[in-house]
């Protein structure tokens, strides 16, 4: 085994396992044309990459062992097969489809399908479910998938704008009013916000971290001159 710091001529075959850390991500292109976004604290492995006649016959295999991927498949012919894989289920991904995986710490697992279709078969009893665009499923630690419910929009930041400069006298610091779009479609329960000083919002580059917020906007205090970066998460009651 060896480990081999990635560039942009990497190639990768059957058995290459990527690893990303807090701070890094991959995007990784595969032979039937579709495109992988490996997200930070996530490890994924290739089991087949694979081209025959000139392109017209490709195979695609990638397992999710731990974090998140996003997977977007090009139009495809019928010898075509692009299959993503984790712990709980195998999931055979159409043509034109945009999709991502999670695999949980704690064991869960959760597919978002935000165009396209999937077709989902469960490790536990072999039961095949057919998911298509707008929907978001949760598997349990045993492997039971929930009933599809609508995906849930990510909440659009409005303001501070990117980039906006605030201006503090000597040693004095800011409170900035931050504030976001309620998700377009789905029910937010409530929201999470984060501030950091690493856009990879790293443990050690967290300076606010606020969870359970119900309203669109929330005011980040005591912020020190320098560079920030902030993210806000919508979460439904479900728990998605």
């Amino acid at each position: 085994r060896e480990t081999v710091i990635p560039g942009a001529d990497t190639e990768l075959y059957p058995g290459d396992t990527v690893q990303t850390q807090a701070d890094g991500r991959a995007r990784v292109s595969m032979a039937d044309g579709s495109t992988l976004v490996v997200r930070p604290n996530s490890t994924i492995i290739v089991r087949d990459n694979a081209s025959e006649d000139d392109g017209k016959k490709t195979n695609v295999h990638v397992v999710v062992d731990s974090g998140q991927m996003y997977v977007r498949t090009e139009q495809q012919t019928g010898s075509t097969n692009n299959v993503v894989e984790t712990p709980k289920t195998s999931n055979k991904l159409g043509s034109q489809t945009q999709a991502s995986f999670g695999v949980n710490p704690e064991g869960t697992e959760e597919i978002r399908v935000n165009s396209g279709a999937i077709e989902t078969t469960t490790s536990r009893n072999g039961e095949k479910t057919t998911f298509h665009g707008g929907e978001y499923v949760a598997v349990n630690p045993q492997g039971t998938l929930s009933q599809p419910q609508k995906l849930l929009d990510i909440p659009q930041p409005a303001q501070p704008r990117d980039l906006e400069k605030f201006f503090v006298e000597g040693t004095a610091s800011a409170n900035i009013a931050l504030k976001w779009m309620r998700p377009q479609q789905g029910t937010a329960g409530f929201y999470k916000v984060e501030v950091a000083t690493s856009p990879f919002f790293v443990d050690g580059g967290k300076v606010i971290e606020r969870d359970q917020l119900s309203s669109s906007e929330f005011t980040a205090s005591d912020l020190r001159p320098g560079v920030y970066f902030w993210r806000v998460r919508a979460i439904a009651s479900s728990g998605q």
